[in-house]
């Protein structure tokens, strides 16, 4: 069993356990619910990321969400030039309510550059464009959301977000 299944598993459960629990004493999510630390491992083939996205901007309407607990799992391979991220998201479905939902998402990108210190990739779905930076120097990696310009309602919406934890 690989490790996004194992985590997918892990999240059911506890959100299982938490609407049990937060019925009898309301508590936030982000208080029992544990998130994987950051790991990024790279060689000049193949990177590994794990952890969280952290939203970078406050506004309620954005991508990422405070209110939520996520985690991701990115693998790119540059044989292939693919990353592939599988994200699970538990977040309040409405502001100040104990009802939560557990969605999970499978984003696959291309690699539009790789170099000894990082690669940069992107996504292009038909509402929004992703692309992901990872910096193998400093281990980090962000990920900007923009509308897809390609789309006739697009708007200037942008929204980022760090890998932390």
């Amino acid at each position: 069993m690989n490790k996004t299944k194992i985590i997918l598993i892990v999240v059911a459960v506890l959100i299982i356990g938490f609407s049990i629990f937060s019925s009898i004493n309301p508590v936030d999510i982000k208080d029992i619910v544990y998130s994987p630390p950051k790991n990024i491992v790279a060689n000049e083939n193949y990177v590994s990321v794990e952890g969280t996205w952290l939203p970078q901007n406050s506004r309620e309407n954005n991508f990422f969400r405070d209110k939520e607990v996520n985690t991701s799992s990115i693998h790119c391979d540059k044989q292939l030039q693919t990353c592939n991220e599988a994200r699970a998201i538990i977040t309040q479905l409405e502001s100040g309510s104990l009802q939560y939902g557990f969605y999970t998402h499978n984003f696959d990108y291309e690699v539009k550059e790789w170099t000894d210190s990082y690669l940069r990739a992107e996504h292009v779905g038909a509402g929004r464009v992703f692309d992901l930076t990872i910096n193998f120097q400093n281990k980090t990696a962000v990920l900007n959301v923009k509308d897809n310009q390609d789309n006739p309602t697009a708007s200037a919406y942008t929204d980022t977000a760090i890998l932390g934890k």
